[in-house]
């Protein structure tokens, strides 16, 4: 298993509950590829660069993740298909990168 980051920006309408609940359901979406997550830093409510989908501001977290490289695609098509998940960037970590 490789090491990710994971950034995911959250619809700022939706309240505090549905947020725990997103982030069980990711945490669930996460296990079934066979993965793990190391650590889940909640940055905040926080202004954007540019609008996205009418929302000046979005949730902020930062995901640690062990995964498998084939459950990356998995993963990023849920996260597509999801509309409280405004923008999201899973990027391999350094430390794995082989050149």
């Amino acid at each position: 298993m490789r090491s990710y980051e994971n950034i995911l920006i959250l619809d700022p309408t939706i309240e505090e509950d549905a947020i725990e609940k997103e982030l069980k359901e990711i945490e669930n979406l996460i296990k079934k590829g066979g993965g793990e997550i190391i650590s889940i830093d909640k940055w905040g409510k926080k202004k954007l660069a540019y609008p996205i989908k009418k929302n000046d501001t979005g949730y902020y977290f930062l995901l640690n993740l062990k995964l498998k490289p084939k459950a990356v695609g998995d993963i990023e098509l849920k996260y597509k298909l999801n509309q409280n998940i405004l923008r999201y960037s899973i990027i391999g970590k350094e430390e794995d990168a082989k050149l």
